[in-house]
């Protein structure tokens, strides 16, 4: 079925981020280039149009991460998120939702709670898939090492969120 896609962009601490949002709610937020941005969005949004407004789900996300920047949980009112993926990794990032702002969780926890033990692995792969980040906090999620892990956007940035949110590594 095709949709209609929203897209944006805001200027952040981080840089130039930009949104992606259907109907269904939020599906994309990119730290890194506009290029990326648009590539994720063409092969996994059947779009019929995109169109560069504030729809109100883009409004929602920028107040979410105005939020974040400010050192806030970035839980937003009316916000949806659509996410896109395999079945395990949209369990995994709907689990990673239940990580509290300021909190981390290791990767080996979150195989745990979703049924998949010895499967930390793979919970870093569907992290780094992450087509929220931000929104569905993956930064939160550290090694059982206690080490930072990766993340998508590089560790300075994951680094980065963890101090503004005040979080102390496992």
């Amino acid at each position: 079925m095709m949709e209609t896609l929203y897209v944006s962009q805001m200027d952040s601490p981080l840089g130039n981020i930009y949104l992606g949002a259907t109907k269904k709610g939020v599906c994309k937020i990119s730290l890194q280039d506009e290029a990326g941005f648009y590539d994720w969005l063409f092969k996994h949004v059947d779009a019929v149009e995109a169109k560069v407004q504030n729809y109100y789900q883009i409004k929602s996300v920028k107040v979410a991460l105005r939020r974040l920047f400010a050192g806030r949980s970035a839980q937003a009112a009316g916000l949806t998120l659509d996410l896109r993926g395999s079945i395990f990794q949209v369990k995994v990032w709907q689990v990673l939702l239940d990580i509290p702002f300021g909190q981390t969780s290791t990767y080996g926890e979150l195989a745990d709670q979703i049924g998949y033990l010895n499967a930390a692995r793979a919970v870093g792969q569907a992290c780094g898939a992450n087509p929220l980040p931000l929104l569905v906090p993956c930064h939160r999620v550290v090694g059982a090492d206690g080490k930072m892990g990766g993340y998508a956007a590089g560790t300075k940035v994951k680094e980065y969120l963890l101090k503004l949110e005040g979080a102390l590594l496992v």
